[in-house]
């Protein structure tokens, strides 16, 4: 047979690639041994200080050499040393013993894995086809020759154990029998009980699974303690993995092994993972609220829920999927349940204190740091209609408007605008510009307008969220609200409001009318970031509707009345229903001993009452039902008093003077309110004439008479005390001038001292 050129070229290429030499990695490090049959765990490390890449042909990247792995693996992750080299890649393919290869695929930098700051590139954990099978050989590749420094790889076998199938059914058999022992499923009486999930038990074959505190023999299983704390966040994660697997249970054992022993976290770091059909499985052992290892600082404050797979966006190098409606259903679930369980809105944020900062109660991975894009743009895009599902199991769906910066809302000015790292803010966008303490420089400035469906006070509060800037944030951001008053000014310090709705106050709003929030980047600083996210408005409630000011008109303060039945009469400065109002009497100033309480329709600016008796010190005041204060202010309580008693009074004696005037005297008494005034009346003795009033309403207890004649006289008294009662008036004289007593001249002589 005649060889042709290009013949010989094949067959040259085909030796140059037989003599490709196969790498033996002889520095394996086992990372875990049974702790029944002391048999490594299927995890070890390789390290390599340089692997070569060389260009076979110049059409395709350069090469390296095959890379033979310690024994067969269903899972790997490589970490390396990138090249300071433009336009350079690295890509990685395995295959199985028969010369079988799966994809290349692009090697990069997972943000969860690779540590912080170190010069060694982590990459994501790869699976081989459904990650039921297994490989062998290892080759990577790259876009120019090169030396790739620091190769290390971790090969994982995790295909010893059952399937997902068979984990489903052994946990089902394992749920009846406890059901049947104990004749009770643990929180079956809540709203939303916790979910069917696959157990620890179930699912790991290993006994570190399960080990005893400090007593397993793996330094990173017995590092890991157990620690607990209270769940404020909800975290949702990806791992980032295949998302062509058809069998998870040997993914989730993978994921364990890799985390509890090659990164040494002693356990897989979510609490919780959930795969495309649906299945939950039991993350990092220790039940619930235990910590796990899945969003740094505030692992403390959250319960990490991991889907199963790669959900970036659909395109390379990823090509991340959406998540199925499956895994949804569960991730709503088990969410759902841990809200209702810890009472946390899933559309709220609250203070971390792991982090002394706020978060999102219900966020992905990204907004918990700003560091990573987990969970991948897809299932990112998906947590608002996350929140809301959950927000809807627990019945817990308030009324809220909500004005995100990127709906029709929304008016900004035309000017530079940035928005923050891994599509940060509220439901993944926040505009920012930079503050200026100069009206010069002042051009970014944004305008939020709404309506409302009724009547009433909304409280209004603004999106501050957390990006990862790396600066500060304004310390002065100034809201201008526009309400049915007028406007109000507020500034707010968003560098102290990170990742939390900043309330800007309570205000009336009416339905039909256009609103508006306002604010620009004219602040008392300069050079800080300040952030125009979405604005909410929340029907007011409680402590945050403006509660009328009474006025308190009558009976005034100190006053006293002369009938049990009493008209009260108030005024207030501001209202708003549906409310009550109420009346309270009573017998102490603190409002303790309480005679009456009357209900009244809001908007009532008086009221009577009647009382079953007098009281001379009797206390009132009006309240918003149900709202005020046990110890009230003094100053909205007055004091009335109750004398429904005419006062008693005499003429105690009548004396005349030597020019024949007189000097009448008189006395009273009155238990109630106090003798007031005397009326003195006088007409000739036994005329039987009308009488003539002498003197009227006066406080002096003397009253003089000069008579025009010789006749006699006679008086009366008629007393009046303090609360308006009149002695009743008889036709009877009760003095006459003809008893009166003549008064004598006294003559003095002086007292002479003798020395």
């Amino acid at each position: 047979m005649k060889v042709v050129r290009s013949d010989w070229l094949l067959i040259a290429l085909l030796i140059f690639l037989g003599a490709i030499p196969t790498l033996v990695l002889s520095n394996a490090s086992f990372l875990g041994t049974n702790q029944d049959t002391d048999e490594p765990i299927p995890v070890e490390e390789f390290s390599l200080e340089n692997v070569e890449t060389t260009q076979i042909a110049a059409d395709r990247p350069a090469e390296s050499g095959l890379i033979a792995a310690p024994h067969p693996f269903n899972a790997l992750v490589v970490e390396w040393t990138p090249p300071e080299k433009l336009f350079f890649f690295i890509e990685m393919r395995t295959g199985d013993e028969n010369g079988v290869w799966s994809d290349w695929n692009l090697l990069e930098a997972s943000a969860d894995l690779t540590v912080e700051g170190s010069d060694l590139v982590t990459s994501d954990m790869f699976f081989v086809g459904d990650a039921s099978q297994t490989h062998t050989q290892v080759q990577l590749r790259s876009s120019l020759p090169s030396i790739i420094p620091n190769v290390r790889l971790t090969f994982i076998d995790s295909t010893n154990g059952p399937t997902t199938t068979e984990l489903v059914a052994e946990q089902a058999d394992l749920t009846a029998a406890l059901q049947a022992s104990s004749g009770f499923v643990a929180e079956d009486t809540l709203a939303n009980p916790k979910p069917e999930i696959i157990s620890r038990d179930v699912w790991c074959t290993s006994d570190l699974c399960r080990p005893d505190e400090g007593n397993s023999g793996n330094g990173c299983v017995d590092g890991d303690r157990l620690r607990y704390a209270n769940v404020s966040h909800l975290v949702v994660h990806h791992t980032v993995t295949s998302n062509s697997a058809t069998n998870w249970a040997p993914v989730v054992r993978a994921i364990w092994q890799y985390h509890a022993f090659s990164r040494c976290w002693g356990d897989i770091g979510y609490n919780y993972l959930i795969d495309p059909n649906g299945n939950i499985y039991e993350g990092h052992r220790g039940g619930d609220n235990v910590m796990g290892t899945h969003a740094g600082n505030i692992n403390s404050d959250s319960m990490g829920v991991s889907l199963l797979g790669t959900f970036t966006e659909p395109g390379p190098p990823y090509n991340g999927i959406k998540p199925p409606p499956a895994m949804a259903d569960a991730l709503v679930d088990i969410l759902a349940w841990k809200a209702d369980l810890e009472d946390i809105d899933p559309w709220g944020s609250s203070y971390a204190d792991s982090l002394s900062s706020g978060r999102p109660n219900l966020m992905g991975h990204r907004d918990a740091h700003g560091t990573t894009s987990c969970p991948g743009q897809q299932a990112h895009d998906m947590l608002p209609e996350i929140r809301q599902r959950v927000a809807e199991r627990l019945d817990f769906v308030p009324d809220r408007i909500y004005i995100d910066e990127l709906s029709s809302g929304f008016e900004r000015s035309d000017a530079n605008w940035y928005t923050g790292k891994y599509d940060c803010g509220f439901n993944g966008n926040a505009w920012f510009t930079f503050s200026t303490n100069n009206p010069a420089e002042a051009v970014n400035n944004g305008t939020w307008t709404f309506q409302v469906p009724t009547d009433g006070f909304y409280v209004v509060d603004a999106m501050i969220p957390f990006c990862n800037t790396g600066e500060r944030e304004t310390s002065s951001a100034p809201y201008q609200i526009r309400h049915a008053r007028g406007s109000t000014d507020v500034v707010i310090d968003q560098d102290a409001h990170l990742g939390l709705w900043a309330k800007l106050g309570s205000y009336e709003f009416k339905a039909g009318e256009t609103y508006s929030v306002y604010l620009s980047d004219l602040t008392v600083d300069s050079g800080n970031g300040i952030w125009f996210d979405a604005i909410r408005l929340t029907p007011a409630t409680g402590d945050d509707i403006p509660q009328p000011e009474f006025t308190l008109i009558s009976p005034a303060d100190g006053a006293w009345v002369n009938q049990q039945t009493v008209d009260f009469v108030w005024d207030y400065d501001v209202f708003f229903g549906p409310q009550q109002w109420s009346l309270k009497l009573s017998t102490t100033e603190d409002m303790q001993s309480i005679v009456s309480n009357v209900t009244l329709s809001s908007g009532v600016t008086q009221t009577t009452v009647s009382l079953d008796q007098p009281y001379d010190e009797l206390f009132w005041q009006v309240e918003v039902l149900g709202l005020t204060a046990a110890e009230p202010d003094p100053e909205d309580v007055w004091q009335v008093g109750i004398d429904v008693e005419a006062p008693k009074t005499d003429i105690v004696s009548i004396a005349q003077r030597s020019d024949g005037s007189y000097r009448i005297f008189l006395a009273g008494e009155d238990d109630g309110s106090g003798l007031a005034s005397y009326t003195v009346e006088y007409r000739v003795s036994e005329s039987r004439a009308v009488w003539s009033v002498l003197a009227e309403d006066v406080s002096d207890s003397v009253i003089g008479f000069a008579p025009s004649d010789g006749s006699a006289y006679e008086f009366r008294v008629i007393g009046a005390d303090a609360a308006g009662n009149v002695e009743v008036v008889e036709d009877v004289a009760k003095g006459s001038t003809v008893d009166a007593v003549v008064l004598r001249p006294v003559i003095f002589f002086p007292y002479i001292v003798k020395p």
